[in-house]
């Protein structure tokens, strides 16, 4: 790779591969979450309704793209926003210190092996960050597993037990904006 502000030529696309400038992806399903996420907090039978259109968008969603957003999921802001800022925390660190924590071939798990040094976490702040964001994450997913498990017909939990004993790992990126974002697939 070049100096920075070079865009390294294996990232170039070919002109018909780039995408245009006023490319956009039009129609990805966004799915309110609220009626499942409120539903912890009552009932789930009073509003039955909300509940089965949720499961029927993520259905929908699943068979016709793959893949879907979702918006008022339940992970509160302030947990989000810590983890943010405990990434932001990391990635300004001297790149001696992250290397000590990179992810490399015997440790597949990069800065989330299992005896991270201390100094990955400027603060207890920031490991609880992480701990806490990666809680409300695991939560979140498992509730989108059982609404898709219900979107094909199956009982709530029947994907429940393949996750009983896991491993959840939260990865932070931080790439610098591209020099040369025309001619390569980039995030903007």
């Amino acid at each position: 790779m070049g100096e920075v502000g070079e865009i390294d030529a294996a990232f170039i696309q070919e002109p018909e591969d780039r995408p245009k400038p006023s490319m956009e992806a039009q129609g990805i399903p966004l799915i309110d979450l609220s009626a499942v996420v409120d539903s912890s907090s009552s009932s789930s039978s009073d509003h039955p309704e909300a509940i089965e259109k949720v499961v029927r968008e993520i259905g929908n969603a699943c068979k016709d793209w793959g893949f879907f957003q979702v918006a008022n999921h339940g992970v509160p802001i302030e947990i989000r926003q810590k983890m943010e800022t405990a990434a932001r925390q990391f990635f300004v660190q001297p790149l001696e210190l992250k290397m000590k924590v990179r992810r490399d071939d015997p440790m597949v798990f990069g800065y989330m092996k299992p005896s991270v040094p201390r100094m990955y976490y400027r603060s207890n702040q920031n490991r609880d960050a992480c701990e806490e964001y990666s809680k409300e994450v695991e939560k979140l997913s498992l509730k989108l597993m059982e609404l898709i498990a219900v979107s094909l017909g199956l009982r709530a939990n029947r994907f429940s037990g393949f996750f009983e004993e896991h491993t959840s790992i939260v990865r932070m990126t931080h790439y610098p904006p591209c020099p040369s974002p025309y001619l390569a697939l980039t995030l903007r």
